[in-house]
């Protein structure tokens, strides 16, 4: 008879926990369990999910409990093997109704779940014939969405109070600020840095004399502007970042996570604190630059009912292996361009048409 398998579970809810005793806790706990019950330890799926929450099941949708129950249903995991978590509130947070969902599906698998802070075992026949056990996990889950819940809403409830006191003071929330900022020796407000403020100046009135985010960037690579981060080169999505930054002119727009099973999103959280950062760009040029930039239609890499770009993330420069993007000129005119050649970064490469190039490649396909 075979050796039933275990396989242990690890979930944190931030990557600082690593550095307490709760990692080296639950690996211990799980290796005395299946040497007492003699189960053979399987270490060949990695289930860690470090730094990521159970709250809003984001350990299912991204982490080690969406690949657990992944194998478990393409046979990778046998019926009868032990899932060991050191309490239920480390498979999640969720509300009580979607927790319990995810935790009797895996019952239900013949997976068997050990809890190894009571030595509890959880069976699919254990859940449907011992009321006990149906309550205790359902208490379980429903303290462990709760707390979950009050700790988020205390965390907003402190920034919102944060926000307030920084309106009426003009106190800082946060040494945080935009790259051309820096926050002076008292920290109490920030300071401009003059020679980044002046590519930000000169950003904008590129912008006001016509000139596109895609040459900007390709125009400061070629004259050795020095950037703002760790990026040797400058690139059309960072001059789309600053000029779409409010902070330009003074403005901090506060920011909230949404976060769901299946994706997370920031958004607006409250109104802008106006005049909190120094000004560097008026706001009548701000919106002046945004109206310039809607007026334009470039597209890249688009996909959408009406157009599918079948390259969207395969087709690679032969020269110098940057990634392809699809540019739309109007008028049938469609190209595929190396993104390093638009950026200035030294690429020679000459772009291709996008319908004799799908043409071509539809063809040799078709011959294969």
């Amino acid at each position: 008879m075979a050796i039933p398998r275990a396989y242990s579970y690890l979930r944190f809810s931030t990557p600082e926990q690593l550095k307490g005793d709760s990692f080296r806790r639950q690996i211990e706990l799980s290796q005395k369990y299946a040497t007492k019950h003699d189960l053979e330890l399987d270490d060949t799926l990695t289930l860690r999910d470090l730094g990521v929450s159970a709250f809003r099941g984001r350990n299912v949708s991204e982490g080690a409990l969406g690949v657990f129950i992944e194998a478990v249903d393409s046979g990778q995991v046998r019926k009868g093997s032990y899932l060991l978590v050191e309490s239920l509130d480390r498979l999640s947070r969720d509300k009580v109704h979607q927790a319990f969902t995810k935790f009797s599906s895996l019952l239900e698998k013949d997976i068997i779940i050990v809890t190894l802070q009571d030595d509890k075992i959880y069976t699919h026949k254990s859940l449907t014939e011992n009321f006990a056990d149906l309550m205790i996990s359902l208490a379980i889950m429903f303290r462990a969405h709760e707390e979950s819940l009050t700790k988020s809403k205390r965390i907003k409830a402190a920034w919102k109070g944060k926000r307030i006191q920084a309106q009426k003071s003009g106190k800082k929330l946060t040494a945080r600020c935009p790259a051309w900022l820096k926050l002076n020796k008292e920290k109490d407000t920030f300071e401009i840095d003059k020679d980044r403020a002046k590519v930000i100046k000169k950003i904008f009135k590129m912008t006001l004399d016509g000139l596109g985010k895609g040459v900007i960037a390709k125009r400061f690579n070629k004259d050795d502007i020095k950037t703002f981060g760790k990026s040797q080169s400058w690139h059309s999505s960072y001059i789309q970042k600053v000029l779409d930054n409010p902070a330009v002119m003074g403005e901090y727009q506060p920011m909230k996570l949404e976060t769901t099973a299946s994706n997370r999103k920031r958004l607006p959280d409250g109104d802008s604190l106006k005049d909190y950062f120094p000004t560097v760009i008026p706001k009548e040029t701000y919106y002046k630059a945004k109206e310039i930039r809607e007026g334009r239609r470039v597209v890249i890499g688009r996909t959408g009912k009406r157009f599918s770009n079948l390259f969207t993330g395969l087709a690679i420069c032969g020269s110098c292996n940057g990634s392809m993007h699809y540019i739309d000129k109007g008028r049938g005119n469609s190209y595929l361009v190396c993104s390093n050649s638009r950026n200035g970064l030294k690429c020679k490469s000459h772009s291709w048409r996008y319908k004799s190039t799908q043409a071509f490649i539809l063809i040799t396909l078709k011959e294969v």
